[in-house]
């Protein structure tokens, strides 16, 4: 799926500005008793949370913070994250992508010819409140994912039929020869009963005041959420795969509003590890810490500024013609532009797909930099130079641009500066805005209310169905950030959806890559590394997904992870867990993922 980093799966893979309140540490005792420090700031923090213990393992994360539990709405890869290890799929890809390995299915027979998948589910699976998964469960989930609100539909749509012959068979008929590459893995299985009595489009996906609050089929349920804070995970008495059994009891994604108070947080032993991004400075901090291990991983995301060429959106007109978007590429030096913000860790990018995965069409060539073309292509259009230097379009009106950029991305903030200069030389005026990723949400969506955004998709390696965010319904679902709808690339995606053979799908995305190439819905800038880091309490932590373990793609990390006896007594310094008082606002990286991932649906950071 994808992710946004907003920060990472759908398919896709965006950081907040948020102003600290009040912080405070709340000391946990090994019996789970709380005794409170108010801090510096007086600030109490909000009563349930789980101690740090052997049996708890806490995760900072600074990207995109939660923004629902809701499996279809979801564009956060931390919220993919949670989804991954608080309900099943019918299968999991192993760490390479080239396998897809049994979670609630048990075995499958998928015949592309006639279109048929027959999938067998275990009998001994039920869900967190005891009761039996069975096919009507798997039925109703993936119809839920084919409406037209659900952010999954592009895994299911080649579906044509479901039924349903007794309570541990599914069958499916399908299309083309999509499905057995992304539909038996990206789909949560939800309990048919909870579901039906709620709106599924908006409910959030826990309910503190329900008892329970949350019905999973994972090995995890939520336990605990404190929005903008923290969520707990807490081991499900009902998980049925006990080769697949956590070795620690709770799992805590604590939510930071910078990298640097997350890593700051890591360093004092008030968290066992750090979530997507550590920052290229960090790493000789990290290297000389002999508590801590340090995980650079392959890049499952890319980040691109985005162009609002929605023709029913707000934002300035001008940036919809299509001479005044190859200008502005062309005057940003993307190379420069990468070095800036990764200090030369990531890798300029040409199209919509991170380094590395299979579906990147090589032959497409960055974007050349050339000043003096993109200064003539604007003034052969009649954009000319104002008394102030700023160019104004035929009408008169100027060139003046925000971009809006997550203000929990010090990576993208930078590169919005650097591109705020290198566009003063074309007489294109920005303003770099940077705000947290909910409040980017309100403005792009529903109304497209931007003119530009810097942001990220997480995407799962191996899935073309990341170039579903350029697609008309993409904009329905609110996965597309650049409201771009065109017939053609509309009409390819869907034969790409329904191809038959797998060269036929690589020839489409080609073809899809070269649409976006040319008609510059995003501007693709560069793929970052994942840098983490972690405790050395804790150990049987593996590097083998791409992202790393702590970049939400890695569906295994918390049910591998455990303490690390030869460290001694795992405890949080001062007994501590670091705590971002109420009224911080949530961390935001959606723009994700991206997410996606191995599992990841959208934004990242």
């Amino acid at each position: 799926m994808s992710s946004k980093r907003r920060t990472s799966n759908k398919v896709l893979v965006v950081v907040f500005s948020a102003v600290i309140i009040a912080t405070g540490f709340i000391a946990v005792w090994n019996n789970y008793s709380l005794s409170v420090n108010p801090g510096s700031y007086g600030q109490s923090p909000a009563s349930g949370v789980v101690s740090s213990n052997n049996s708890t393992f806490i995760v900072g994360w600074s990207g995109t913070s939660i923004d629902t539990l809701n499996p279809y709405t979801y564009t956060a890869s931390v919220s993919d994250w949670i989804l991954m290890d608080t309900y099943s799929t019918l299968a999991l890809y192993n760490a390479n992508g080239s396998a897809l390995i049994p979670e609630l299915a048990t075995s499958w027979n998928i015949n592309v010819s006639n279109g048929t998948a027959i999938v067998h589910l275990n009998p001994n699976a039920k869900f967190s409140n005891g009761q039996p998964i069975n096919s009507s469960d798997v039925a109703y989930s993936y119809e839920m994912a084919d409406c037209c609100f659900s952010g999954l539909s592009s895994y299911v749509c080649m579906i044509t039929n479901i039924s349903t012959p007794n309570p541990q068979t599914v069958i499916f008929n399908f299309t083309g020869g999509l499905f057995p590459l992304i539909s038996l893995d990206n789909v949560f299985i939800l309990p048919e009963s909870v579901w039906e009595n709620v709106n599924v489009s908006s409910y959030f996906g826990y309910n503190a005041s329900a008892n329970p609050s949350f019905v999973g089929s994972g090995p995890f349920i939520v336990s605990k959420y404190v929005q903008g804070q923290y969520i707990e995970l807490s081991k499900n008495p009902y998980w049925y795969l006990p080769n697949m059994e956590p070795h620690v009891s709770h799992v805590i994604i604590q939510c930071f509003n910078s990298e640097s108070s997350m890593f700051s947080a890591l360093q004092s032993g008030a968290i066992d590890a750090t979530g997507a991004f550590l920052l290229p400075s960090q790493i000789p901090v990290v290297q000389k810490d002999s508590s801590l291990s340090l995980v650079v991983s392959d890049s499952f995301t890319y980040c691109y500024l985005a162009f609002n060429v929605n023709p029913s959106g707000g934002g300035a007109s001008s940036i919809r013609n299509l001479t005044v978007r190859q200008a502005i590429v062309d005057a940003i030096n993307d190379t420069y532009v990468t070095k800036v913000a990764w200090d030369g860790y990531a890798t300029p990018l040409a199209t919509n797909f991170p380094v590395g995965d299979s579906f990147l069409d090589s032959s497409l060539p960055l974007h050349q930099y050339n000043v003096s073309k993109a200064n003539s292509l604007l003034n052969a259009s009649g954009f000319k130079y104002g008394s102030n230097g700023i160019r104004v379009t035929p009408n008169g009106t100027p060139l003046s641009y925000t971009i809006i950029v997550p203000s929990s991305f010090p990576a993208l903030i930078s590169a919005g500066t650097v591109i705020k200069q290198e566009l003063a030389q074309i007489g294109i005026s920005i303003t770099i805005s940077s705000i947290t990723t909910s409040t980017m949400d309100s403005i792009i969506w529903p109304g497209y209310n931007q003119t530009m955004d810097l942001w990220d998709w997480s995407w799962t390696p191996g899935d073309p169905t990341l170039l579903c965010v350029f697609t008309g319904t993409a904009i329905t679902t609110e996965l597309s950030d650049s409201g771009f709808n065109n017939t053609e690339y509309n009409n390819l995606y869907s034969e790409l959806v329904n191809a038959n053979t797998t060269q036929q799908v690589y020839n489409i995305s080609d073809q899809l890559q070269t649409i976006l190439y040319d008609q510059l819905p995003y501007m693709p800038l560069y793929s970052p590394p994942n840098i983490a880091a972690y405790s050395n309490a804790f150990t049987n932590i593996s590097s083998n997904f791409a992202g790393g373990p702590f970049g939400a793609m890695d569906w295994q990390t918390f049910l591998q992870v455990e303490p690390n006896a030869s460290f001694g007594k795992t405890t949080h310094s001062s007994s501590t867990i670091y705590y971002i008082a109420g009224g911080v606002a949530a961390v935001l990286i959606v723009a994700a993922v991206v997410a996606v991932v191995m599992r990841s649906r959208r934004k990242e950071d």
